[in-house]
């Protein structure tokens, strides 16, 4: 009969087999998994799927990714940005390990932020602390930088030149620091105010910054069977009529109170990445809110030439309309991962007003030789290539985040699902269905003629 030694060995031993079989199993490359190399996974520290699946599309844009690696971050001051960058790297060199944002975390909380395990948060409400909280750590290293730098200026100046003179380069070099140092996810939105009479000429054009654009999933949009990303953003950039409203200087010509004014927002600067979000909660009546899962079509390339403000813009189009005669359709080229299908062709009924009179899209197959080329050249500024998309599954009260996003590198063709820790290898296919909560634009290059 065995004693008790050799039964605690023969069941360690089986236990070790069966260990090495479940690993050997569960570790081996199947077409069901797909798994693949090359990126890397971020560790769930107790429903943090939010915060993995937002880093995760923050590190698939180029140029955020090349204006972190520029920044310098040495001090307590910028701890956030330290940790940010250093964790956007790591995913960024393909070392195929788990990683953890647990120290992105806790730079926030050093900011003030309860950022808290174990509870469930907006994956767009977590982008506006990042945002908040890189620029005020920048806004400290720009007052930094001015102050040490002053004292030369002051030393070598106090004779040569004047206050004033001292106080516009102090100013200059504060702006030129602060656009040198700006998140390449911020824009220029130009909005514009004018009298509704006709024979009125008041405007006015106010500027702000913006990150993302937020567009709505409209009551009468509900239920579409084919809805795009192209007419959330019509929608959203709509001329709006504000009745019972007067100028200034219908009032003061003519006593009129109920001129009317027509506003209309657009693009004044493109910001080298584009992030959209798709708003997904709707209210009933009795207050209580669900969750809108209508599917938004989203393409590889999108155009936002007609939501821009930019010279010449009538005449631009008044040329592109009496050259082409062909059906209205897009000019996106549509690419990606084996299995992507062509997408449909742009027409959702009537087009929304566009801006400043612009027509819809239109093709450019009609135009010759050196038009061609140069059409398209100039439409290529108007372009951004998706490079991630985060979705969330469940209804608006609880749910799970996770992001498709593409390669690296020469791997840029290839989309990949991020689901926490688990990484696979997926079809375009798969990421065109997806239910799209946040989708992150890159800025294509404009091709030299």
């Amino acid at each position: 009969m065995p004693n008790s030694s050799t039964v605690a060995l023969g069941v360690l031993g089986a236990a070790a087999s069966a260990g090495f079989l479940y690993f050997f199993l569960t570790s081996k490359p199947s077409s069901a998994r797909h798994v693949t190399r090359g990126l890397s996974g971020l560790y769930n520290l107790g429903n943090t799927c939010y915060a993995n699946a937002l880093i995760q599309g923050l590190s698939s844009i180029p140029s955020l990714v090349n204006w972190l690696r520029r920044l310098h971050c040495d001090g307590d001051e910028t701890r956030f940005l330290k940790e940010l960058k250093k964790l956007v790297l790591d995913l960024d060199a393909v070392n195929d390990e788990t990683l953890s944002a647990h120290d992105v975390s806790e730079a926030l909380r050093s900011h003030g932020w309860n950022i808290g395990h174990g509870v469930e948060q907006d994956l767009h409400e977590l982008f506006n602390v990042f945002s908040t909280t890189w620029e005020e750590e920048l806004g400290w290293t720009i007052e930094r930088r001015m102050s040490t730098g002053l004292l030369d200026v002051r030393e070598m100046s106090e004779q040569t030149r004047s206050r004033e003179v001292l106080a516009m380069e102090r100013c200059s070099a504060a702006v030129r620091l602060q656009s040198g140092l700006r998140a390449p996810i911020q824009g220029i939105l130009a909005e514009r105010i004018k009298c509704a009479v006709p024979e009125c000429t008041y405007k006015r054009i106010k500027h702000e910054a913006c990150s993302v654009i937020p567009v709505k999933i409209t009551k009468t949009m509900q239920g579409m069977r084919q809805l795009r990303v192209e007419t959330l953003l019509r929608d959203h950039f709509r001329m709006e009529v504000i009745r019972g409203a007067t100028c200034d200087d219908c009032k003061a010509r003519c006593g009129r109170t109920d001129s009317g004014l027509l506003k209309q927002a657009g693009f004044a600067k493109l910001p080298p990445a584009l992030i959209i979000r798709i708003e997904r909660l709707g209210w009933l009546p009795s207050g209580a809110c669900y969750k809108i899962d209508d599917h938004v079509d989203f393409a590889e390339t999108l155009d936002v030439r007609d939501f821009c403000f930019y010279r010449s813009k009538q005449a631009d189009y008044e040329k592109s309309a009496a050259e082409s005669r062909t059906p209205e359709r897009t000019s996106r080229i549509v690419g990606g991962a084996a299995g992507n299908a062509a997408r449909a062709a742009f027409g959702d009924g009537p087009a929304a007003p566009s801006l400043a009179g612009a027509l819809p899209f239109r093709t450019h197959a009609t135009i010759d030789g050196g038009s061609f080329i140069a059409e398209n050249v100039a439409a290529a500024r108007y372009r951004y290539q998706l490079r991630a998309v985060s979705e969330h599954k469940g209804l608006a009260e609880s749910g799970h985040y996770l992001t498709y996003r593409r390669g690296l590198g020469a791997n840029s063709h290839v989309w990949y699902l991020t689901n926490d820790s688990q990484v696979t290898r997926v079809p375009y296919l798969k990421v065109a269905g997806a239910q799209a909560y946040m989708l992150y634009y890159e800025r294509m290059r404009v091709p030299r003629q």
